[in-house]
């Protein structure tokens, strides 16, 4: 029995052994040839789990505490070596030597996400990321951008006329992102089928929740092959993907079967992707995008929003201040309330203090570099510590840690913008999504608080005391805001 254990116990330690070896990177200063800091490699999955067991964000912040907050350190996702940035200089020095288009390696986050929606434009090589990019684009007109700021502007404004409560929660706006978004992807026609997505969307997050373990995620043939659940789990998401392809598939015939004259059905990526007879994209590819921009975000954006109520709630002179200016619109549309830069402020400070992820998508190093330091070899996988950049003392000063929405007043510093991760860093990895969040959530606030008083029901000072719990990918509030007739 004892010698038994040992045979696998030995064979093991030397796989652990071997891999560790990859992630040994080495200080250029120190004249000891120090080791990057960071975790040792221990397990299959490395630090996965540890990230899975946080509940409130903090794992990565904590950890580069403990580490005595260098400006870079090391992770482990599975087998794999990660340099996290935790300081602006970092990701200054990264980006000034990382050529995104270079980049030789494609993201891979586990066969489950690559199954649900592998051939996004999210999950794609540059080159196919640019293509899709670039016939979302060119499928669109500045005409079908101001239709859907109109659409817009009329779904937010039902919203308000729709929820009656005193009270609001995330689960109360998780539809408001997907339904203010479907006159963009899906058109008109896309409302016959709304009941259908918001299906869509409770099964994908279901499947969301439990995509992202450790047991999928950097070990494919024990995740993929050997595990009877996987079995089970790819089951449920082809059940997915036929649903969302078998909706797809109506809508597409409902615009081939009409008219194109004077048809404002018309004006959407799925529309022009039925009338085109020659895309550049696939239909996959189309269903697919889809999925990570239409169905996946909207708790993330319902997290954002409600962060910012709360932020407003235990701040009442900036809630007033924003209210003033929202007071002196002539109206509540986009094109009066682009005029208020203290919106997009607000938006910017509330994703600064209280961040949604705790990591971004990865990149991988175009060639070797020294970054912090530290020296790594070409294909190495680099990642943001997002709260630590967003709390960073040196950059945020003073009170990193207070609500001061002028900190962006333009024009913000390069030292600031490095150190803040609100919708993505770098050029062709940032947020697509985010002209249409900063509408929706001026739109959403202007409403709001045109309306009502915003007060939180729990009784806080400082945002570490927000709970926050985890969904697959995110961290969200789980307090309730108390709406007040003004």
């Amino acid at each position: 029995m004892i010698m038994a254990a040992y045979n696998i116990w030995y064979p093991y330690k030397l796989f652990l052994r071997q891999i560790s070896r990859r992630g040994q990177w080495y200080s250029t200063s120190d004249e000891n040839n120090k080791q990057v800091s960071g975790t040792d490699y221990q397990s299959f999955f490395g630090d996965l789990a540890a990230i899975q067991a946080s509940q409130n964000g903090q794992f990565l912040n904590n950890l580069h505490k403990d580490l005595n907050r260098p400006d870079v350190y090391r992770i482990w996702m599975g087998p794999e070596p990660v340099l996290m940035l935790a300081h602006p200089r970092a990701v200054k020095e990264f980006w000034s030597q990382h050529n995104e288009n270079r980049v030789e390696r494609n993201v891979h986050l586990g066969w489950p996400l690559e199954m649900i929606m592998g051939n996004g434009v999210g999950f794609r090589s540059m080159e196919d990321r640019n293509r899709i990019t670039k016939y979302f684009h060119q499928a669109l007109g500045q005409n079908q951008i101001r239709h859907f700021d109109l659409e817009l502007e009329t779904i937010v404004t039902e919203f308000f006329h729709q929820h009656s409560s005193d009270i609001l929660q995330s689960h109360h706006i998780k539809y408001l992102a997907h339904d203010a978004a479907i006159p963009f992807f899906l058109g008109n026609a896309g409302f016959d089928h709304i009941d259908e997505l918001h299906v869509l969307v409770d099964r994908l997050k279901e499947l969301m929740t439990e995509v992202f373990d450790a047991r999928w995620m950097n070990v494919p043939i024990i995740g993929y092959y050997l595990l009877p659940s996987s079995y089970k789990l790819r089951k449920r998401i082809c059940l997915f993907n036929k649903r969302i392809r078998h909706v797809l598939t109506k809508i597409i015939n409902i615009y081939r079967q009409s008219s194109f004259d004077h048809d404002e059905m018309n004006v959407s990526i799925v529309a022009s992707f039925a009338r085109d007879p020659n895309p550049s994209i696939t239909f996959d590819e189309l269903a697919d995008t889809i999925v990570e921009g239409l169905l996946a975000p909207n708790d993330g954006t319902a997290g954002t929003f409600m962060y910012t109520l709360i932020l407003l709630s235990m701040h009442p002179e900036i809630q007033e201040k924003v209210r003033q200016e929202i007071r002196a619109c002539p109206n509540l549309t986009l094109n009066s309330l682009k005029e208020i830069s203290y919106l997009d402020q607000v938006l910017s400070e509330c994703q600064r203090l209280l961040p949604i992820f705790m990591f971004n998508v990865p990149e991988f190093a175009s060639k070797p570099m020294t970054v912090g330091g530290v020296q790594i070899p070409k294909n190495t996988m680099v990642m943001l510590d997002v709260i630590s950049l967003n709390h960073n003392s040196d950059a945020w000063q003073p009170d990193p840690l207070s609500f001061r929405p002028e900190r962006f007043i333009p024009p913000v510093s390069p030292q600031l913008i490095k150190a803040y991760h609100g919708f993505g860093n770098g050029h062709l990895r940032r947020c697509l999504g985010q002209y249409f969040v900063k509408n929706l959530h001026r739109l959403f606030l202007a409403h709001l608080l045109s309306r009502k008083q915003i007060r939180f029901t729990n009784d806080i000072h400082r945002i570490d005391d927000i709970e926050r719990y985890r969904l697959p990918f995110i961290y969200v509030p789980s307090g309730t805001v108390q709406l007040e007739e003004l």
